[in-house]
């Protein structure tokens, strides 16, 4: 068995540190090349009252084509409200408490203050607006279909329930009619 002496493992040792730690050098000189992004916030469309007609008026006639086999069905919807955006916020209480320490009655008061701030996000192109959490769809007022043999008691009824069931309202706030094909 040969003698090892400890001052050969610690050169071999530090030889190998030292290409360990010129890999590590390399490596972050070229992360400094690479170029980084801002942190940036990809910002998803709000939905607009005329958007969410629109689209729900396109999947109510398209479904209800498919039901009564013709092509020749509007529907039209009103709504109560818009779309409502809620907003993320931050929250700051303050509260102050003074303390009267006269001779014979003593005081305390306190005052709450409270302060929101709405959360600002910059876009790509560098435009500010307020961060939003959520949307809260409107309120249906009512729903006018228009479609051939609407005025047949079954169509009619068979065409209420299925937009009494996807919109979720009362059949009192929808309209069938027939029209003309």
């Amino acid at each position: 068995m040969k003698n090892i002496s400890i001052n050969k493992i610690i050169d071999f040792v530090k030889q190998k540190y030292i290409y360990i730690l010129l890999g590590v050098g390399a490596f972050l000189l070229l992360l400094t090349f690479i170029p980084q992004k801002e942190n940036e916030v990809e910002i998803g469309g709000t939905y607009t009252s005329e958007q969410y007609i629109s689209d729900t008026e396109e999947k109510l006639e398209s479904i209800l084509s498919k039901m009564l086999g013709t092509k020749n069905i509007n529907v039209m919807i009103t709504l109560n409200n818009s779309v409502e955006n809620v907003f993320a916020d931050t929250t700051k209480v303050n509260t102050d408490i003074s303390e009267n320490l006269g001779t014979d009655d003593s005081k305390k008061e306190q005052k709450d203050s409270k302060e929101n701030q709405y959360i600002i996000i910059k876009d790509k192109n560098g435009n500010e607006q307020a961060l939003v959490l959520t949307q809260v769809m409107p309120q249906i007022r009512g729903v006018l279909v228009v479609c051939p043999n609407g005025n047949n008691t079954v169509i009619k009824e068979m065409v209420k329930s299925a937009v009494v069931t996807v919109l979720d309202i009362s059949s009192k706030k929808v309209c069938v009619v027939g029209g003309t094909n």
